[in-house]
Order: C-alpha cells, then sequence, then structure tokens
C-alpha cells in the first residue's frame, strides 16, 4: 500500500506539471486528439475521492480538507458576482465576510 501511495503522489505531481507546462490557450480536443478523453478521466479521479471519503482529508498546509479546497475554488467565482451584483457597497462587505465565515474560510 505504501508504495502505490507513493508512485500515485509522483505522479499526481507529474500530472500536475504537465497540465502547468501545455497551456491549451484557444486550442480545443480538435487540436489535440490526445487529450480528448481528459475530463472524463479527471471527473472519474474527483468522483473516486469523494465515494471513497478521502474528500475529508487535509489537502493543504492550512490543514484544510480536499473538500473545502475544492469548495472554494468552485464556489469563488459565484461568490465574486454575487458582491459584483449588490449596489450597496457596505452590504457587499458583510454579505462576503458572512460567507467567508459559512464556509470555513
Amino acid at each position: 500500500m505504501e508504495g502505490n501511495a507513493e508512485n500515485t503522489i509522483y505522479l499526481l505531481f507529474r500530472i500536475a506539471a504537465f497540465i502547468r507546462q501545455h497551456k491549451l490557450e484557444d486550442k480545443t480536443t480538435k487540436d489535440i486528439p490526445q487529450i480528448s478523453e481528459f475530463s472524463f478521466v479527471a471527473w472519474d479521479f474527483l468522483s473516486a475521492i469523494y465515494e471513497s471519503g478521502w474528500n475529508i482529508l487535509a489537502a493543504n498546509k492550512n490543514q484544510k480538507s480536499f473538500r473545502q479546497c475544492v469548495s472554494t475554488q468552485f464556489n469563488r467565482k459565484s461568490v465574486n458576482n454575487l458582491v459584483s451584483n449588490k449596489k450597496d457597497k457596505g452590504k457587499q462587505a458583510s454579505i462576503l465576510a458572512k460567507l467567508k465565515n459559512f464556509k470555513g474560510n
């Protein structure tokens, strides 16, 4: 188990490095057919993390869980849209503060 976990960690680091080095910019899967199934595999990977319960493990140096980190990333845009759609500036700050406290940030 320990060897498999170590191999998985190194593989994930290499995948992350590959993705960071190969920006898609305006390309699509028609331009790069080798990545056509990437989104399906990525979704299957994330689903496996949640189905196995690994989403509760600490995922960063602040001891936030994987679930909290993913939630923060996916909800960042919606929080910004909520704040930008409000007209009263004083209320924007209090709404944003309440959302951050609610999410445990």
